[in-house]
């Protein structure tokens, strides 16, 4: 069966950024997965009902990270049967789609730049229902391409906690950070951007 976008369920979802399940997920592919279950005090059965939320294939989870000039940046779950993939779109202030990353193999995309990818995390938009900070970061952090040794330095120096639960988000985020400042990607290691027809 051929999809368009048109036929895609998604479901705005922002809420699943304030739950630790969802980030053991969707940072997997950036950190050891069992690492972020223990970091963030996530159960195996915690871990399975948000496998389902995320793979229903009658509501697409998507999260959007708003642009300061208009426009943002989404995540999605692309819940097609046999053809699953969890892409990054970013929709421009003029209203023209493009997808940005196809993360479905796991490989960072390398798409911004360490400077770039904080300024888009700290401008946070003056409108309703914006994301915080450290959140944003984090969902846009698999399109970053190389980090500076003192990343992980900067993440915490960053985004201070307000909570708890932002101080659990706010280890792991520098913990994958001090990672990826080790990191050098490959050029077979990074996902192709792709234009949406």
């Amino acid at each position: 069966m051929l999809f368009t976008r048109a036929d895609f369920p998604l479901v705005r979802s922002d809420e699943l950024a304030d739950e630790a399940p969802f980030w053991t997920h969707y940072l997997a592919m950036l950190h050891d997965e069992r690492q972020l279950m223990s970091m963030l005090e996530v159960d195996g059965a915690d871990w399975d009902a948000m496998y389902e939320r995320l793979h229903d294939p009658e509501r697409w989870p998507v999260l959007r990270v708003a642009l300061d000039e208009g426009g943002h940046y989404a995540v999605y779950w692309c819940n097609i049967p046999d053809d699953k993939g969890l892409h990054i779109e970013r929709l421009s202030a003029g209203r023209a789609r493009t997808l940005v990353a196809d993360l479905a193999d796991g490989c960072p995309a390398a798409l911004l730049a360490w400077d770039d990818l904080l300024e888009i995390a700290v401008t946070v938009p003056r409108r309703s229902g914006v994301l915080p900070r450290l959140r944003r970061f984090l969902l846009l952090l698999p399109l970053l391409g190389a980090a500076p040794e003192d990343a992980h330095l900067v993440v915490r120096k960053t985004f201070a906690p307000r909570s708890r639960a932002d101080r659990l988000l706010l280890d792991a985020a520098v913990a994958i950070t001090q990672d990826w400042s080790r990191r050098e990607f490959a050029e077979d290691e990074r996902t192709e951007l792709w234009r949406a027809a």
